[in-house]
């Protein structure tokens, strides 16, 4: 199966062209609710402007991440990693890409996440959780499990989801 297409978002501050590719499955495509999400961070960069360790579970494209470090930049001008985007190890040369491709290596790192494993590499609890359209599966158990992990009273967490039948 080859790449579907680029998806460009657009809004003021970041301008992000993430490439889809199926041979990811559900991961390898951006869903409406993350340029949902995008778009309210756009909107609303307070929300995380002060924030300083960021994850994204189940990042796929890396598309929410990657806009999040373009709009940490403009904002706040701080040098080094503060997205971190996460997905299974298999996805990690995808996500690479798309963060290469955007210009924002400095910005924003890719590291595999599986759900309901170790997360102490990731620096728990972090200031901010954002996913979206990321509870299609079975794995709730395990999300639950890596949010409890990762979170602390203070951790702001921004989960965009459609529901579906």
């Amino acid at each position: 199966m080859k790449r579907a297409r680029s998806s460009l978002v657009e809004h003021a501050e970041c301008k992000t062209t993430t490439v889809e590719d199926l041979r990811f499955g559900t991961g390898g495509r951006v869903w409406n609710t993350a340029r949902a999400l995008v778009g309210h961070l756009a909107e609303h960069p307070a929300l995380i402007s002060e924030k300083r360790r960021i994850i994204e579970l189940g990042s796929g494209t890396g598309l929410i991440g990657i806009a999040c470090g373009m709009l940490l930049s403009a904002h706040t001008g701080v040098d080094g990693p503060r997205v971190t985007v996460t997905d299974m190890e298999s996805v990690m040369p995808f996500l690479r890409e798309n963060i290469e491709s955007n210009g924002v290596v400095g910005a924003v790192e890719a590291a595999p996440l599986l759900w309901g494993t170790d997360v102490s590499d990731f620096g728990a609890p972090v200031d901010a959780v954002l996913m979206a359209d990321v509870a299609y599966t079975d794995a709730y158990a395990e999300l639950a499990a890596t949010l409890a992990s990762l979170c602390g009273p203070e951790t702001l967490v921004l989960h965009c989801y459609t529901t579906r039948k």
